[in-house]
């Protein structure tokens, strides 16, 4: 008999993530819980102690974090022992749906703590949800009937202002550089004073791009490389992959006499943003066969794909200093 479980992120991963195909989620406590294929894993946060559902898993196969990073053909996924992965055809794209009005009806299948705290309004304490725990029946009938139902204007209401920047939320891919020397991010058409550094004054964008680094672990990049592969392949490409050799590119795509050296950049968002190493602009530079290829919505059935030669790219986007390469000085 399948179950229902109730799963907290926090509201950072979220906003990360809204818009998105939920296609898994990783946690060490899938075992101990035993959630199994067949159930359904209902995704919640917590903004200003207001409850929202943001989706729903449901689960077709719960596998290693070795067997997952086979399964989405990347190892940038987030660490866990345990990943449950969402039956094919079943992923939602993440929203959120208010349900203050629903916390004090959620029942759990527990003999001590059958409930959550409720305060007025709706309000809960997020600890309470950390544990991954089982609802009854009943309980994710309601959170079935809140997440069928449309909901932009209650979320906006019930949320006050509560999230900054929904409507910029491109993100960057945390990648590894290439070479341990300053790197930059790239941003479609925004003009920034020459010299100008991170800090204090950044953009919101830049802060998105570098607070995205510990979270995008997600197989974004992985979406984007498939989905760059599979369009070649189509097009009649012979398609070798180099993204293990931190060449300044991710793939060799040769279909005689044309040869393109393709970087595949994966965001999450619908604004290009996004990281690029100092070998990547080296070739963007220099190398008449390099082609930078950007995926949009990365993991949405909506996702985008832009295509610019080296030339293109510098002449489209300005590039910012986001990190430096640190080392002691000479001593003299």
């Amino acid at each position: 008999m399948s179950s229902d479980y109730l799963v907290y992120w926090k509201a950072e991963s979220v906003d990360r993530s809204l818009d998105e195909l939920l296609e898994h989620h990783p946690s060490d406590q899938l075992a101990r819980t035993r959630v199994a294929p067949g159930d359904t894993l209902w995704m919640v946060t917590v903004r200003d102690r207001l409850p929202y559902l943001f989706g729903k898993i449901a689960v077709g196969k719960v596998v290693s974090q070795r067997e997952a990073e086979r399964h989405f053909g990347t190892q940038d996924l987030w660490p866990a022992r345990y990943h449950a992965i969402a039956e094919p055809k079943t992923e939602v794209s993440a929203r959120e749906v208010p349900i203050a009005d629903l916390t004090h009806l959620l029942r759990f299948d527990s003999n001590t703590a059958d409930r959550l705290t409720v305060t007025a309004g709706g309000k809960v304490n997020p600890q309470e949800l950390q544990s991954l725990r089982r609802l009854t029946p009943a309980s994710a009938r309601l959170l079935e009937q809140a997440w069928s139902q449309p909901s932009a204007g209650a979320r906006d209401e019930q949320r006050d202002g509560a999230r900054l920047g929904g409507a910029e939320t491109g993100q960057g891919v945390r990648r590894a550089s290439d070479e341990p020397v300053s790197g930059s991010s790239a941003q479609g058409r925004r003009r920034t004073p020459t010299g100008t550094q991170p800090g204090k004054g950044e953009s919101r964008e830049q802060a998105q791009v570098d607070s995205d680094a510990p979270f995008r672990r997600k197989g974004v990049e992985g979406c984007a490389i498939r989905c760059v592969r599979d369009w070649y392949v189509e097009q009649g490409w012979e398609v070798r992959s180099v993204e293990h050799e931190r060449c300044g590119f991710d793939l060799v795509c040769t279909r005689p006499p044309r040869e393109e050296y393709v970087e595949v950049k994966g965001v999450g968002g619908p604004r290009p943003i996004f990281q690029i190493t100092a070998k990547e602009l080296e070739c963007a530079k220099t190398d008449p066969d390099f082609v930078l290829r950007v995926i949009t919505l990365a993991r949405s059935r909506k996702r985008g794909i832009s295509r610019y030669s080296g030339k293109e790219f510098l002449e489209a986007f300005d590039l910012e200093p986001s990190q430096y390469r640190a080392a002691p000085r000479p001593v003299n």
